[in-house]
């Protein structure tokens, strides 16, 4: 958890950088009460929204992050620029 800045209104607002359960602790729940716990630590702040950052191809966490009312907001786009490092 820390914080991020608004790209439109400037305003600082919680930010989850990292979210990761144990492949053998999965569906149980976990992830739920994480971000509950992250969702009342940034209202405790102040903060108005809290976001994250999450692959496109993690559709299992998509889909949780629908459910619990995330939106997508932005688009990170990326370009290659040459060979990929052996």
């Amino acid at each position: 958890m820390g914080n991020a800045i608004d790209q439109r209104s400037g305003d600082r607002y919680g930010h989850i950088f990292l979210l990761y359960v144990m492949p053998a602790h999965r569906r149980r729940g976990l992830a739920k009460v994480l971000l509950a716990e992250a969702q009342t630590w940034a209202a405790a702040r102040g903060d108005h929204q809290i976001g994250l950052q999450v692959f496109t191809t993690n559709h299992p966490a998509i889909a949780l992050y629908d459910q619990l009312g995330f939106q997508p907001q932005s688009l990170l786009m990326i370009k290659s620029l040459g060979p990929e490092p052996d």
